[in-house]
């Protein structure tokens, strides 16, 4: 790297003046010559820590990518930048297999993407091993994890294909959802060598984040018309949801399309193609969509039922804003879908941990605190208490003294010795026990009676205010049960005392579209001649330009190659290839 300009590299390439927060140091880290594990956030710019050291060392940069979709996407953005980059996968038919092939030989490629698959085949280790190859990426890294989300088998098989190569090349592992457990099994997987680990923090503040309670079809396509014209992920917990759903939104004139595994591969190809290429802008899909999907300009992500884990929430959400632009991400919530979640899981189990992670959704959902503090402290993260961009906060608030009541539910957990849960809890405050509760003596705990009247819907509403207030929490796998933590230990010692936060009630319905901006005639023109272009080109429009490089164009309104040049996302390849193209738009929009 000696001699190499790194910011002159980005900005002839990527048409960028400085970096994103921790992607200069991963890439000095890369062209070094050590072993690079990165934990970055969606939309943090983790694909150019490996794009960019690949074009400043000599040798081949291969590229392990878990779906066919991600590897397009991002080959198509590469060439559209005139770099060469090229994909071996069953997507390539035999004929262009074997030109690409011989292509790599010749030298004539930077990056090539693989499925980890591929590495299983002797034939295809022994092409590999002649090749002039100088670092290896595995993108989505958790894929390598039992602990991560998407756990993928052949991921394990990658560090056989770095044996069989003559010269070990440098290794970077990359992702945007990484534990701690996660991260060692990448590093115990890949066998990485004394590996430089970069963990960059979660936040997204370009999202806002709410929860709608009680929404029907009707208001899903009001809130999907309000955002016309803005690509837009609807998910659901079922393919019988997404059937429904995706037929009331074109009844409702709407131009979607829809996604899931029951669907044949041909139909699911051409519904992902159309949604990537802008010309179905919405998608109503279950979570076997989205994985690596590329796509920068999604204005708004939607969760119409329950997502399994708030992990996959936060994955599945982030796939909104992607370009740095305003996105939405609203979860829906509906008491019957935890029925449905709960259906599936005792159809899957396997999975011990499924109840507990679905709680957890529950919590966020009935949460009065600030959302995005809940999900960044899911992870770890250390957040401020508000955050002022998510429907909880904007909701007027007031914080209020319930200890009194506390100790109620508080002596009642700690005189059950913690071995019940909130149903079980409920019953004896609400003095509405069994006969097995009468045989085991719960008329005798303390705070027997005391919720006498009311409906066990309000008592476990109140338990669940005393989870988020961290004087209980839920523990057991199957069925969870109450215990105490210290702050409640702390309280019925009379040492601390208990608060919560005290909201007005959500709205009912479709919270009102809040990134869908009156966005001027000249953008409008300007998103047309991308799509024009990049049908051309035949590449996602995104590859041409993202919708943070198209605004920014509306409010510079560059009228030279010189001026058009300074715009964020403009390289030297793109400012040449499409810059008199767009000048003439925005010419012919201003002197009208």
């Amino acid at each position: 790297m000696n001699g190499v300009d790194l910011k002159e590299v980005l900005q002839q390439y990527f048409g960028f003046t400085s970096f994103r927060p921790a992607q200069e140091p991963i890439i000095r880290s890369l062209l070094t010559g050590r072993d690079t594990l990165a934990v970055l956030p969606t939309g943090g710019g983790k694909s150019l820590c490996y794009q960019l050291p690949a074009l400043c060392r000599q040798g081949l940069t291969v590229v392990i990518s878990p779906l066919i979709a991600l590897m397009k996407d991002q080959v198509d953005t590469l060439t559209a930048q005139d770099i060469p980059a090229t994909m071996l996968n069953s997507a390539v038919t035999d004929e262009e297999f074997r030109a690409r092939m011989g292509a790599l030989r010749q030298g004539r490629y930077r990056l090539l993407y693989l499925a980890p698959e591929r590495l299983e085949s002797e034939s295809f280790l022994r092409f590999l091993a002649a090749l002039p190859i100088a670092m290896l990426v595995v993108d989505e890294a958790h894929c390598i994890s039992e602990w991560g989300h998407e756990f993928r088998p052949s991921y394990r098989t990658i560090w056989r294909a770095v044996e069989a190569l003559p010269r070990r090349p440098v290794i970077g592992a990359f992702t945007a959802t990484a534990t701690p457990h996660v991260r060692d099994d990448i590093r115990r997987e890949l066998h990485l060598h004394d590996p430089a680990v970069f963990v960059e923090g979660f936040d997204r503040p370009n999202l806002y984040f709410d929860v709608a309670e009680g929404i029907d079809d009707d208001r899903l396509v009001d809130y999907v018309r309000a955002h016309d014209g803005d690509s837009g992920i609807i998910y659901c917990a079922t393919r019988k949801r997404t059937d429904e759903l995706y037929l009331t939104l074109a009844a409702a004139g709407i131009s979607v399309t829809k996604y899931h595994a029951g669907m044949d591969e041909d139909a699911r190809r051409r519904a992902q193609d159309d949604f990537v290429y802008d010309r179905c802008p919405v998608i109503v899909a279950t979570n076997a969509f989205g994985m690596g999907i590329d796509k920068s300009n999604v204005r708004y992500v939607l969760h119409a039922q329950l997502p399994a884990s708030l992990e996959a929430y936060y994955q599945e959400a982030g796939r909104a804003g992607r370009d740095g632009e305003p996105g939405e991400c609203i979860l829906c919530y509906h008491g019957r879908d935890v029925r449905t979640r709960k259906y599936i899981i005792e159809h899957n189990p396997s999975d011990s941990e499924a109840l507990r992670r679905l709680y957890d959704v529950v919590d966020y959902c009935r949460s009065d605190g600030c959302l995005r503090a809940r999900l960044l402290g899911h992870f770890g993260a250390s957040v401020p208490d508000r955050c002022g961009h998510c429907g909880n906060c904007e909701r007027p608030h007031a914080v209020q003294d319930v200890t009194a009541d506390a100790l109620d539910v508080l002596r009642a957990v700690r005189g059950t010795r913690e071995r019940y849960g909130a149903a079980g809890i409920s019953r004896i405050l609400r003095g509405r026990l069994t006969e097995r509760d009468l045989r085991v003596g719960l008329d005798n705990v303390a705070g027997y009676g005391t919720r006498s009247g009311m409906t066990e819907q309000t008592v476990r509403a109140e338990i669940d205010r005393y989870i988020e207030a961290g004087v209980l929490y839920r523990h057991g796998d199957k069925y969870p049960l109450l215990g105490l933590t210290a702050h409640g230990d702390a309280v019925l010692s009379d040492r601390r005392r208990v608060t919560i936060i005290v909201r007005a009630p959500r709205r009912k319905g479709a919270p009102p579209a809040r990134t869908a901006p009156a966005r001027s005639p000249l953008f409008a023109a300007l998103r047309a001649k991308r799509k024009v272009l990049a049908a051309e080109k035949n590449v996602p429009p995104f590859a041409v330009f993202n919708d943070a490089t198209l605004a920014e164009m509306v409010v510079k309104k560059p009228r030279t190659l010189e001026e058009f040049g300074r715009i964020k996302g403009v390289g030297a390849f793109k400012k040449t290839a499409y810059g008199p193209a767009f000048i003439q738009v925005i010419q012919e929009m201003e002197d009208a």
